[in-house]
């Protein structure tokens, strides 16, 4: 059987300095300290944080890695801790 889709490959060569990335992905408590130091809310509101019960994350997730938040939240997020997330190539 013969493939009708053929696959377009793109190749760049890129250097990419050092660099440092936190040891564990932001928890649910780190970002909820966020949401109370800052009161920021998102732009789009569908699925934001929508395992969290009034505002909160679940008492057995409050260590997990924060889910269900957008790229905008997430550079929210970095800028107010200080860091910023890795670009494409890190």
């Amino acid at each position: 059987m013969e493939t009708l889709f053929k696959p377009h490959v793109i190749e760049r060569h890129v250097t990419v300095p050092r660099y440092a990335m936190d040891l564990t992905p932001v928890t649910n408590a780190q970002y909820q300290t966020f949401l109370q130091d800052t009161k920021y809310r998102p732009r789009r509101m569908e699925n934001f944080l929508k395992h969290w019960h009034h505002g909160r994350p679940p008492e057995d997730k409050v260590d997990h890695p924060v889910v269900y938040v957008d790229m905008d939240d997430a550079r929210a997020y970095a800028a107010w801790a200080g860091k910023r997330l890795p670009t494409e190539e890190q």
